[in-house]
């Protein structure tokens, strides 16, 4: 939970684009936000998947990652009331944490 930081207090290599902190390895945290702070999405969620699957990359430059879908790729979404989760590889997909942000 929380908010996420400024740029300008984000770890070295590290970037923040929204609610999500990445460090263009596939490493993301999504941040809930607090009160008087705009909320994570399901899509802040989907793009911390996307980019641990490759189907997303970050580019980090001052703290700031500016993240694109990779070519040729598809990204997760939601629609019919279905999650639909991508994979680069096509490779089956792990998603582990609190349960609390698939609410």
């Amino acid at each position: 939970s929380g908010s996420a930081p400024a740029s300008t207090g984000v770890a070295s290599g590290s970037g923040v684009s929204g609610n999500l902190v990445t460090d263009g390895n596939g490493n993301s945290t999504v941040y809930l936000g607090t009160a008087g702070t705009p909320a994570a999405t399901v899509s802040d969620l989907l793009t911390a998947v996307d980019l641990a699957s490759g189907v997303k990359t970050a580019s980090i430059t001052a703290g700031a990652a500016t993240i694109a879908t990779s070519f040729n790729q598809t990204a997760s979404s939601v629609g019919g009331g279905a999650v639909t989760l991508k994979s680069s590889t096509g490779a089956d997909l792990s998603v582990t944490g609190k349960a609390d942000l698939l609410k």
